[in-house]
């Protein structure tokens, strides 16, 4: 039973949390990240709420980039856990995960650090994903392993909520990232 509220607080923390993007963009237009792409007549109009399109092209690579490095992990993270086993590939999924959350406190665009948020959210979806494949060692405990995998699954895809604390008020992403790393 220690396994599984384990494997369900890795998950719920770690799991598939780039699929909560929408705070997390929210956030960044907030900031107004990458609004120094704009020219100044976008600028006035991103004063009203409307992107100029190399700002949104940028936001957009946050989420592709991190999808892409959650997809390319999988597959990287099945060799590693046959050859090291579930252990050391959760240690690392959770590391990369820890390390993605620092970089996403400490990047910022208008200090030129910009790629630290896209850095970041990669190595949270491709942290996630090391936990993920990991955790699933724990099916082999149960005879009922259905109900077991399906939370699992559930756990993975829910984890990205905890991003809509991003918009509570006065808690910053610095901070933000700061504590959930």
């Amino acid at each position: 039973m220690m396994f599984l509220v384990s494997a369900f607080i890795v998950f719920f923390t770690s799991g598939g949390l780039i699929l909560g993007f929408g705070p997390v963009y929210s956030l960044l237009v907030r900031e107004k990240q990458w609004s120094e792409l704009c020219s100044p007549e976008e600028q006035e109009e991103a004063d009203g709420g409307v992107l100029c399109a190399a700002q949104e092209v940028r936001l957009q690579y946050v989420f592709s980039t991190g999808f892409l490095c959650l997809s390319a992990a999988n597959a990287c993270f099945g060799v590693f856990l046959d050859v090291v086993g579930p252990r050391a590939t959760i240690l690392l999924g959770l590391m990369l995960s820890a390390l993605g959350n620092f970089a996403l406190a400490f990047g910022d665009s208008h200090t030129g650090s910009g790629a630290w948020i896209i850095a970041g959210y990669s190595l949270v979806g491709a942290g996630g994903m090391g936990a993920y494949l990991a955790a699933f060692q724990i099916l082999q405990l149960y005879e009922v392993q259905g109900v077991v995998c399906s939370t699992l699954s559930s756990l993975f895809n829910c984890s990205g909520y905890v991003y809509m604390m991003l918009g509570v008020q006065g808690i910053t992403r610095s901070v933000f990232f700061h504590v959930y790393g």
